[in-house]
C-alpha cells in the first residue's frame, strides 16, 4: 500500500504544528481518560500528561520509559498493559 503525500503531510501539520490548546475543554470530558506519553517525548512530556489528567475529572497518566513519541511502536507491550490497566480500573467506575 502506497502512502498519499498530501495525506501525510495534513497529518504532520495538524498533529504536530497546528496542534490547537485543548485544556480548556478537559474538565468536561467524563469518561475515564488515560494519557500517555513516552518518558523522552520532548513535546508531549510526562508532566504536560499529568496536568492533562488533573484538569480532567476521570483522567489519569502514564509515561513509558525509553519511548518517545510512537509508543504503539516503540513500547507495545507496555502500551498494551497501560492500555488493559486503564480500561480494567474503569470498568467498575459508573
Amino acid at each position: 500500500m502506497e502512502s498519499d503525500p498530501r495525506l501525510l503531510g495534513n497529518a504532520i501539520t495538524s498533529l504536530a504544528l497546528a496542534r490547537k490548546d485543548l485544556s480548556g475543554v478537559l474538565p468536561s470530558i467524563l469518561a475515564p481518560t488515560l494519557f500517555a506519553t513516552g518518558e523522552d517525548h520532548s513535546e508531549w512530556t510526562p508532566a504536560e500528561a499529568a496536568a492533562a489528567a488533573r484538569l480532567t475529572p476521570r483522567g489519569t497518566s502514564a509515561s513509558v520509559p525509553g519511548a518517545a513519541y510512537l509508543l504503539p511502536l516503540e513500547a507495545p507491550v507496555e502500551t498494551a498493559h497501560l492500555v488493559t490497566a486503564h480500561w480494567r480500573t474503569s470498568e467498575g467506575e459508573s
